[in-house]
């Protein structure tokens, strides 16, 4: 299996990418008609929040208290334009409110970037309406956006992070499939003159450019760990995992374990030392388990250890919450300050250029010799395996463990307790007595519970011939007749 065959399956070239085929989505999309597309950008990116202008009230006047119905804009538009100030946008939903889809592009987009720390909410500058088999469109610019409203007064819409995306799906179609390679966004042209430029790279085709901009809810992440696999590909093919994946063969065990202390800052049972060994002897291993049973708190374990090492570790999760909670650990031991959240809802480019201004420049701390306790710890652990070893290894002359032979007689605690004066318990004794007892057991229901009540009791039968048992039965039956002729 070739390494193409997993990264292409990262990329999502259908109709159903809304990054390939845009279309207008009811509960999800909006238009934005005012300002011009270039004053808009250069208020966003100076830092400005704008307030969405409230157009919903003038719907319902003309469309008879509903929002259904086909209005277009530029017959509403001379209702307000007169009250439009300088930092008002102006959004457009045909056949539907407004402030509705800002509401559910707030809920939906934070619920997104909490849970997996991705901003899936953008602002796009200009459409390529383009032909394949059907007519399609696709934005060029995205900018990142957030729409904030604060004690649910009106909506403002700021910048997210600053940063200008040329649409990567689309620049990955037409360089694959159109030899046409769009360059990135440069810091001092505006949005038009950037989609003036694609108009212009496009010239050969019938395709047309218009100037359109929306708000709505995009996703590309896994286009660029697409283009990191493909860019990268060589040194991908060095990972000794990478190559047992795609060969289908196993790593080679090494069951030696590492011999250096383990240095925790949480507690760790058994089974998580053995993954922090593991991980230390460079195995590639997988941590399983339920809920609950301590795998954030190994994982902590695992990175305050390599970093003892002077290894780096990168940390991923899908969902925020499992890196929050191992951050969490990491902070309570003082070792937050080695850490550099990459993916957060707090964190942007300028918050992750002064976090490792920090990092490089903190102070070094004195470590304490810990070398006496862990060696006593050590001894411990040693002693305390080597009883646990012992007691649960079979005697050669019972065929059980200590462990099961205490299991036994603690069972026995309800039973009276019998002075026994026994020889050597050896094999045979033991298997003989075993044997005699389960007679018993079987004769239980004749002899009842106390032999010795029995009729027969302390009679010998040494001849046990038919000849014997025929005048012994002769002899009982006689007895028999004088006890009934007694009246016995």
């Amino acid at each position: 299996m070739k390494l193409e065959s997993f990264y292409e399956r990262l990329l999502d070239l259908s109709k159903s990418n809304r990054l390939i085929n845009f279309k207008e989505q009811k509960y999800t999309t909006l238009e934005v008609k005012l300002p011009d597309m270039d004053e808009l950008f250069n208020m966003l990116f100076l830092g400005n929040s704008l307030e969405v202008y409230d157009i919903d009230k003038f719907v319902l006047q003309i469309n008879d208290h509903t929002f259904e119905g086909d209005i277009p804009f530029l017959d509403m538009y001379h209702h307000f334009k007169e009250k439009v100030k300088s930092k008002n946008i102006v959004l457009y939903k045909n056949n539907g409110s407004v402030n509705s889809v800002l509401k559910t592009l707030k809920k939906k987009s934070k619920e997104v970037l909490t849970e997996k720390g991705l901003s899936i909410l953008y602002l796009t500058f200009g459409m390529l309406n383009y032909k394949e088999d059907t007519l399609m469109r696709a934005p060029i610019i995205l900018v990142p956006i957030k729409i904030e409203n604060e004690k649910l007064k009106s909506f403002n819409i700021s910048l997210y992070e600053e940063e200008v995306i040329i649409n990567p799906s689309l620049r990955y179609k037409l360089e694959e499939n159109y030899k046409i390679k769009l360059r990135d966004f440069i810091d001092t042209e505006s949005p038009k003159e950037y989609i003036d430029y694609v108009k212009y790279e496009i010239k050969k085709t019938n395709w047309e450019i218009d100037y359109d901009m929306y708000i709505g809810l995009f996703g590309f992440n896994k286009l660029n760990m697409y283009q990191d696999l493909k860019e990268n590909k060589k040194e991908v093919l060095k990972n000794p995992i990478i190559n047992t994946l795609l060969n289908g063969s196993l790593l080679p065990l090494n069951n030696n374990y590492y011999e250096d202390n383990i240095l925790n800052v949480l507690d760790a049972d058994n089974t998580q030392i053995e993954a922090i060994k593991a991980i230390r002897m460079g195995k590639s291993i997988v941590l399983e388990g339920p809920p609950g049973t301590g795998k954030s708190q190994t994982i902590t374990n695992i990175i305050s250890t390599c970093l003892y090492d002077g290894k780096k570790v990168l940390f991923v999760s899908e969902k925020i919450a499992a890196l929050n909670v191992v951050y969490e650990k990491l902070k309570k031991n003082d070792l937050d300050e080695f850490s550099l959240e990459l993916h957060s809802t707090k964190t942007n480019k300028k918050e992750v250029i002064n976090e490792l201004y920090n990092t490089l420049y903190t102070p070094k701390h004195k470590t304490i010799n810990a070398k006496e306790p862990l060696d006593e710890i050590n001894i411990i652990e040693n002693n305390l395996n080597t009883y646990v070893n012992e007691l649960h290894t079979k005697l050669n002359d019972y065929d059980l463990t200590p462990y099961e032979i205490i299991s036994n007689l603690s069972n026995l605690d309800k039973y009276e307790d019998y002075d026994l004066k026994l020889p050597s318990l050896n094999k045979d004794f033991y298997k003989n007595s075993c044997k005699l007892i389960n007679e018993y057991i079987s004769y239980r229901d004749i002899i009842k519970y106390d032999y010795r009540d029995f009729p027969f009791y302390g009679y010998k039968a040494l001849d046990r011939s038919k000849k014997s048992i025929s005048k012994n039965k002769e002899a009982l039956n006689t007895l028999a007749k004088l006890v009934e002729a007694q009246g016995g």
